[in-house]
């Protein structure tokens, strides 16, 4: 046997090996398309497509970058949750406060 012929085998063995690798996968994905299916249609036959006809399901939020109060942009997720909570929950400033607000304040204080 040649060299070259040896490659060619190892060639044809090769490519017959991808294929059948292609074929058990495409046999998981229709067993598991049919599996969900079947437990699609035990559960409710028509809530999902109708969900989807009507247009109720919808992609997950991502968060993505947002602009800060300085104006640049988050460049992380942490930046971006950082900066939400931030504009949610301002931090507290005793100086800045109104006559109720301290009284609230020190209201409190007495109830600890």
């Amino acid at each position: 046997m040649s060299k070259r012929r040896g490659t060619i085998n190892a060639t044809n063995r090769l490519q017959e090996t991808g294929s059948s690798l292609q074929m058990v996968n495409k046999k998981k994905c229709r067993a598991f398309f049919e599996l969900f299916c079947q437990q699609l249609v035990a559960n409710n036959a028509f809530d999902l497509p109708y969900k989807i006809a009507a247009g109720k399901i919808r992609k997950q939020t991502v968060l993505q970058s947002m602009k800060t109060s300085n104006g640049q942009f988050t460049n992380t997720i942490e930046e971006t949750i950082q900066t939400i909570v931030q504009a949610l929950f301002p931090t507290d400033d005793s100086t800045q406060e109104t006559h109720v607000q301290r009284k609230k304040r020190e209201t409190f204080k007495y109830l600890l």
